[in-house]
């Protein structure tokens, strides 16, 4: 595997899951004993990760992820993306754009190992009515 086939492969899961085909998309990319952390969850295990991804998508109205680049070395990679989402309860449903960095570790040619790096705070706390005009009031009093 090189870094082109990693991008590709990063690129057709997270563009093509969807909440049909959410089991074998995972079994497909995820290794049986796969790890999952982001600044929001810690999960073991490909059952875990169907349910999670699932929770996720019920909400989602629309989401495409652009992979900038990815760096392909023995079994590590790391990708960086930027995800565009319509969500039912953040943003007023309007799009939000994140951009992020996710490491992910191959085990034959599946992911044991996957690690998102993003700003919660961008994703979902900007985006909740009361608690997005704080998160920015705060943003805007560190600044001065």
């Amino acid at each position: 595997m090189d870094s082109a086939e990693v991008s590709t492969r990063v690129d057709h899961f997270f563009n093509q899951t969807n909440l049909a085909n959410m089991s074998n998309s995972v079994a497909e990319f995820y290794h049986p004993q796969a790890t999952f952390k982001d600044p929001i969850v810690s999960l073991e295990g490909r059952d875990a990760l169907v349910k999670y991804y699932s929770g996720l998508y019920e909400n989602i109205e629309t989401i495409h992820f652009e992979i900038q680049s990815a760096q392909f070395d023995g079994k590590d990679a790391l990708v960086l993306w930027e995800m565009k989402m319509k969500h039912r309860r953040l943003n007023g449903g309007d799009e939000i754009q994140l951009p992020g960095t996710s490491h992910f570790r191959f085990d034959e040619e599946k992911v044991i190992y996957h690690r998102d790096f993003f700003d919660v705070s961008s994703m979902v706390y900007e985006h909740v009515p009361v608690l997005g005009w704080f998160m920015n009031f705060m943003k805007n009093q560190l600044a001065h």
